[in-house]
Formats: C-alpha cells, structure tokens, sequence
C-alpha cells in the first residue's frame, strides 16, 4: 500500500466507470439509512450490506485503474475481505423482512462466524487472494488462492439460504406490501448469486470482469425498496446523527491540524499543546453532542393539519357516542382514511374473553380468548403493539405468546384499551393499504385515538353500570313484592270441590320456588308447582313472570285447557327472560273431580304423589307417583313434554313438592330423601287434610335439627272432595 496515494501509479480505465457508479449508489443508500430512523434490525443490516459493498466496489473500481500488479493485488485483498460478510448480512435482511430475525439467532450466528473466519483469512494470508493478473482487456483482476472458492462460496450459500427462506415464506404473507418486499429479497439475492460468477474470472479464466453488471441490478432492487418500498420502515429523520458525524469530521480536521502544527513541540518531547487542543476540542464536540440530544429529546412530533383536523372531529364524536358500535365505527373510518390501515375492530372484554363489537343480530357472538400473559403485558405497557415493530422489542418468553394473540386476533396493529390498570377493550387492525410503514408521527396520532377509545369507552360503560344499578333497583322492589305475596308458613283455602293446603319455607329474601292453584271456567282445578335454577332476585323476576304467564294461559285458553299447551307457554317465557342462563322445573295437573279424573304433564320436576285411604284396614295409605317425563322450561323453544292421567277417587290426595324437601340434609350430611317422605305420606295422608303439609313439614325439620336449609321448600296438597 506504500504507493496507494502516489499518482504515477495509476492509469485511468474505462472499467473503473460502473464500480464508480456502484460507489455512489451505495454511498447514497448508506447515507440515507444513517440520517433516517427507522427499524433498528432492518436499518443495521442495510448499513452493514451498503458499508461491505463500499468497500467492495470502491477497492475494485479503484483497482480497474491501477497499473501495478503488486499495488492492484493489495487492493483486491482489502476488496475481497469483507466479501463474505455479504450472505450473513442477505440472510438477516430476509429475516428482518419475515420478523423473524428473533427465532433465527443461533442460525445467524452461525453464518457470521463462518464469515469472519474466512475474512480474517483473507485479510491476513494469501490463501484467499495472492495476487492480481493481467485480464484481456488491459485491466488487473483478482488472483485467487487455493480457498478462493471457499470465500466466495460462504457468501454464496448463505445468500440462497435466505433466499429460499424468502421464498417459501413468500407463498403465506398475505399482507400485499411485504410480499412486494420479499420478492425484491428474491430478486436481489438471485443477482448477488449470479454476480459471483467472476469469481471464475478470479481463476485466471475469462475476458473481463462482469460482476458490475448484476450489482448494479441489486443496487436498483435496493434504492427502489428502501426509497420506493420504504424497506426500512421510515420513522422520521435523525438528524442528530449527522450533526454528530460533522462534529467528528471537524475535530479529525482540527486534531491534523493542531497535531501537523506542533510537531517541533511534539517531536522535542513536549506535546503539551498538542494534548491540551486534543482535549479542549473533545470536551467541545461532546457538549454540542449533548446539547442535539436534549433539543431531540424536547422536541415534540406534530401531525400535518389534515390529520388535527379528523382527529378534532373524532373527538368531537365520541363526546356524543352511547354505544360501541358507533365507537368501533369511527376509529375504523378515521384510521382507514387517515393512517390508511385496513379491517379496523373493536372488541370488549366480557366473563369468556374478547367480544367482537358490530356483531349482526343473527349471527353467532364472536369472542375470542385472551393470553393472561399476553393481556397482562398489554396493561403494564399501554402502547400501540405494532407487529412491523416487534422485531426491535423485547419481549423475552412473551414473544411466541403475542405472535399468537396476533395471528388469533388477524391483527397487524392493536390498541389495548386500559382504564385503571384494567383491560377495557381492544381495537385491531389488519395491514397498511399503502406500502410505507408508520412514521414516528402516526404513531402518535395512533396513541391519541387509543386515549380517546379508552375514556369513551370507560364513559359508556360507566354509564350502563349507573342504569344497570338503577334497573336492578327496580327489579328488587318488584321481586320483593313477589317474594311478599308468598306468604311463609302454612295456607288453606277451598277450590273446585277441593281442600288446597300448602307450606312455604324459604331459603332467602328472593325464593325461586313458586307455585299456583285457579278454577278453570269449567270447574276442573289447575295446580301447578316450579322451582327456578338459582335464587336471588333473577330467580324471583322468573317466577313472577310465570305467574304472570298462567294467569294470562288460564284467560287465553278458557274451556279448552290443557297442561300441555301451559307448559309450552311458560317455556317462552322463561327462555325470553332467563335466555337458557336460568331454567325452571315445573309440574302441571288439571284435577277434574266430577270424571274422577287428573290430568299431569311434567318439565323435570320430581313426581307428585297420589295418596289413596287404605282399603284393607292396615293404617297405612297407599302411594302411586305421577310418573311423566319431560325437559326444563327455557332450555329450548320446543320442549319434549309427555301428558299422562290417572283415575282419583274421593278422599285421595296429591302432593306436590320441590326437590329441597327430600335433598337438605342434617347436622350429619344425611339427606331427607325419597324414602322418608314416602313413609309419612303412608302414615299421614289419610288424616285431614289440614294437618298433613305441617306434620310432614315437623318431621322434615325434626330431620334437619339446626343444619340450614339452602333451597326453598314447597309442600302442597290436594284433597279430592266428595261428590
């Protein structure tokens, strides 16, 4: 290198031309990429790709031009060094296309070392490159040594790896701009494959070099991609970063300078002055880099007056929003027209996950789940997750979970809704409809639309919470009234020729136990008894909706009466108020005392009993259950329900009952149970009809001694009176 400076030791070829070309090319693309903030990956490999490819193209384009073989052999060696560093850095760019540079670390690794390795053997030894020969066209080329082929063939292979990662995952990107940015990589790096073919030429067989030839193709591919295609996902500029370069380059002037002027201090042995301008003129170039940062820092990103002037109006919007709906609506038009991204959803956070809002009415609720990791993450970070971006976080063990909420979710960017350290909501969109990445500004405008979503959307539910408290108020007044109307204890009363005896025990202040007894106006009597899923006031509005339905049925259906058809019209009413969240069990039967006749349906509740006088003397009533099989009201709008009859006589009696009377247990855990009740029916029964409800009610208590009951208990009996 002892002549590289000397003028004598060049003859200018035309050859040198392209490399020249080449050089400013890369220079502008270096350049651009060091004064633009953008994706850190995509922007450091870019840098690394352009600076490798400087000192490639300038070495040979300077070497086109040498006339001596020993000065050309040199250069080429500094040429050909870095050369390898090519197909790690082409493998990482189509990584950081694919954001998946994270998942292939080891293998990245991996392909820098092999580079290095053969860099630093370039660099240090003539096995790579011993020397320059004469080409037939009068320039000097490369002389390969004996792993000359090695060098070029580590780039080589690493290059068509990340191509054929490319590829095949060129084939699933559905996002229309980064399937444009994959094929560019395709491209590009078949070009750079093709332009290896001189390292023939590099063996001393061939006419003239032609590498230039595809590389200026790959640099087109790239000035297009990271100007036309936006590559690197412009941020902003970074301006700093230039004045920092400046500062640098002045001071390397200044220290030549000063150094240059004080040689006879120096070179008497005291660089006093010399060390002292050193440090003055570091101390200064560190405070004008402090002073660029902290403007930096103060200086506040604005949007252009288009986007002010939507956003104002979005604000304006949902200051007069009440549902989600018209919510979701205008976040998905203002980031559509605005911020030019596509598919905008909202969804809220219900008890079984995330719930798409702007559902139609018919259509089955889509709601997906939500990763507590993931919802966790979104709450202690509150920003924008951009998947673009998500190269350059990190997110340790949490990266595999959030790419799946992603790819759940079709989300390219989501806005978590957080009120108060709670997840509220999400707002998702799919991918840009332009091929430019957000700028730093955008994402700002993208944080001030979260904020706005976030209170209008806390404000609505707020809202709802205070009307909700209100409804509830109201529903506890009328289920109270309900609950008073059932009077606890034991009742009597005379209907249709019969003795109707009941006892009521409840559980609580809102019971879901209920039952009814109505002359029909043929003179047959209704008896119906039910018990609601649950208790509290829900349990307590269904049953006075069904007793609302059976004293509609009973005027609706007059003379032609039949179980059948109430058991039906009870059904709507518990679907329509409990919607298959509360169920009802419930028995119906019609006595007709003058046919000698009753009448049953069932709807999951436990069989009634008809207790009959013993005919043979023994003390001891005879028992047949009223056997009828049947669904729960509110399960489904048509409900299998079986009618059934059986022949009364005079004197007998039917008890109804809910299922807490034999299921509550004693102090000791043991149930009541079947077989007890049906011993005091057999013993009971046959007295009058007035006491059997409160001695089979003493010898339940007597069985559950102190235990509480947790259900409603209903007893009802019906005398059949005499003809």
């Amino acid at each position: 290198m002892g002549r590289l400076f000397d003028g004598d030791a060049y003859a200018v070829h035309w050859m040198s031309l392209p490399y020249l070309v080449l050089f400013t090319g890369l220079l502008v693309l270096f350049a651009y990429v060091l004064f633009t903030r953008g994706d850190p990956a995509l922007r450091a490999v870019i840098m690394v790709v352009s600076g490798v490819g400087l000192i490639f193209v300038g070495a040979q384009g300077t070497a086109m031009s040498v006339a001596e073989p020993r000065l050309a052999g040199e250069i080429y060696r500094l040429a050909v060094a870095p050369v390898s560093f090519v197909g790690p850095a082409a493998l990482a760019l189509s990584l950081a296309i694919l954001n998946r540079l994270t998942h292939h670390k080891a293998l990245l690794a991996v392909a820098t070392l092999s580079a290095a390795v053969t860099a630093v053997i370039a660099l240090t030894t003539e096995l790579v490159s011993q020397g320059a020969w004469m080409t037939p066209i009068g320039v000097y080329y490369d002389l390969a040594g004996p792993l000359g082929p090695l060098h070029v063939g580590v780039m080589v292979f690493w290059v068509i790896v990340g191509v054929a990662m490319t590829a095949r995952a060129a084939r699933q990107v559905r996002v229309t701009y980064r399937k444009k940015q994959t094929r560019r990589m395709v491209a590009g790096g078949v070009l750079v494959v093709i332009g290896s073919a001189d390292a023939v030429l590099a063996q001393g067989v061939g006419f003239m070099p032609l590498t230039w030839v595809p590389l200026l193709g790959v640099m087109g591919v790239a000035l297009y991609a990271v100007f036309g295609g936006d590559l690197i996902r412009r941020r902003g500029r970074d301006w700093s970063t230039g004045w920092e370069l400046g500062v640098l380059l002045v001071l390397g002037v200044l220290v030549f300078a000063v150094f240059t002027a004080t040689s006879d201090i120096r070179t008497g042995g005291t660089p006093v002055l010399t060390i002292v301008a050193i440090i003055l003129m570091l101390v200064a170039a560190q405070t004008i880099v402090v002073a660029i940062r902290r403007r930096d820092s103060r200086f506040t990103e604005r949007t252009n007056e288009a986007q002010e002037r939507a956003l104002d109006a979005f604000v304006e919007l949902c200051s007069d929003i009440q549902d989600e709906d018209r919510l979701a609506d205008g976040a998905r038009v203002f980031l559509k027209y605005h911020l030019h991204l596509s598919d905008g959803r909202m969804y809220c956070l219900t008890d079984d996950g995330m719930l798409l809002v702007g559902q139609p009415e018919d259509a089955e609720p889509r709601v997906l789940a939500m990763d507590a990791r993931v919802k966790a993450w979104l709450v202690a970070n509150r920003v924008p997750l951009l998947f673009e971006r998500m190269e350059s976080q990190r997110l340790g063990g949490l990266r595999e979970p959030i790419e799946d909420f992603l790819q759940l979710y079709e989300a390219e960017v989501v806005l978590p809704l957080v009120d108060r350290e709670t997840l509220v909501g999400l707002f998702v969109t799919g991918a840009r409809t332009r091929e430019r990445a957000l700028s730093d500004e955008e994402v700002v405008v993208l944080q001030q639309v979260q904020e706005v979503a976030t209170r209008t959307l806390t404000y609505m539910q707020l809202y709802r919470d205070a009307e909700e408290r209100v409804e509830v108020a109201r529903e506890v007044e009328i289920a109270a009234a309900v609950q008073h109307a059932r009077v606890e204890g034991k009742s009597e009363q005379q209907a249709a020729g019969c003795l109707v005896s009941s006892f009521y025990l409840p559980a609580g202040q809102f019971g879901g136990d209920w039952w009814m007894h109505a002359e029909l106006p043929d003179g047959r009597l209704l008896v119906a008894i039910g018990d609601v899923t649950g208790h509290g006031v829900p349990a307590a509005l269904i049953t006075a909706t069904v007793e609302g339905a059976c004293e509609t049925a009973t005027t609706m259906l007059g003379a032609g009466f039949e179980v059948y058809d109430m058991l039906q019209l009870l059904n709507r009413s518990v679907l329509d108020v409990g919607r298959t969240r509360y169920l009802m069990t419930c028995f119906a039967a019609v006595v007709d005392r003058e046919a000698g006749k009753v009448t049953f349906a069932n709807a999951g509740h436990p069989f009634p009993y008809l207790c009959r006088k013993p005919s043979n003397g023994s003390g001891r009533s005879e028992l047949r259950a009223l056997v009828s099989r049947g669904m729960p009201l509110g399960v489904e709008a048509d409900p299998v329900l079986a009618v059934a009859s059986l022949d009364l006589e005079p004197e007998d009696m039917v008890v109804f009952y809910t299922d807490a009377l034999v299921e509550s247990e004693s102090d000791e855990g043991a149930r009541y149970g079947d077989r007890r009740l049906q011993r005091a029916l057999r013993t009971l029964a046959h007295r009058d009809g007035s006491r059997v409800c409160e001695e089979i009610m003493g010898d339940a208590r007597a069985h559950y001694g102190s235990h509480p009951i947790r259900e409603d208990i209903t007893l009802v009996c019906v005398r059949i009176g005499p003809e």
